[in-house]
């Protein structure tokens, strides 16, 4: 009878760990970009955060489709307890995992993070766009979702056609006026 009280109360105790553990180990998901007018977009996601009051770790892992010339994440909480929203963010950073090297990091204001950064040539490195932060309220719904987007470095073909557009503007702009 002993044993039994004591093994229910440790399985009590390390099934409460692990449901409603503080220290969430970070979780990997690879994400792909999608083209988007000009550029590329992709969408990052965690709405399973409900059983994982405390703080989690996310990490997004991506190559780029072509070197880049700018670009910008943001993040936001999904879900309003209250009037207060049941997610605020602690870090937002992108890295290059290849190099080790930050590349750029979110300013967080609650329930919000975003970032721009500049160019990346580096076009066959993985990166890590990494979402970190707390959960409220184990009892109510809990998630985020955020979004990635990309800029393309212009083709030299595109400042050749630039240059020719102008040149020919140029050229019909002096011939009027010697007409």
């Amino acid at each position: 009878m002993k044993y039994s009280l004591k093994n229910s109360v440790l399985g009590a105790v390390l099934f409460a760990g692990i449901t409603f553990g503080v220290n969430a180990s970070a979780s990997q998901t690879w994400i792909a970009f999608d083209p988007s007018g000009d550029g590329w977009e992709a969408a990052f996601a965690n709405n399973q955060l409900v059983l994982t009051a405390g703080h989690f770790k996310d990490d997004y892992l991506f190559t780029l489709p072509a070197a880049i010339h700018d670009g910008g994440a943001s993040v936001i909480s999904n879900f309003l307890r209250g009037g207060i929203y049941n997610v605020t963010f602690t870090n937002f950073s992108l890295y290059d995992t290849t190099t080790s090297t930050l590349i750029g990091g979110g300013s967080t204001s609650g329930n919000v993070s975003t970032f721009d950064f500049g160019s990346i040539s580096a076009v066959s490195d993985v990166f890590k766009l990494h979402v970190e932060g707390n959960v409220g309220n184990v009892l109510k719904p809990a998630g985020y979702s955020g979004n990635l987007s990309i800029s393309p470095v212009p083709e030299p073909e595109t400042y050749a056609m630039l240059l020719a557009g102008l040149g020919l503007i140029g050229f019909s702009a002096r011939r009027r006026t010697a007409a």
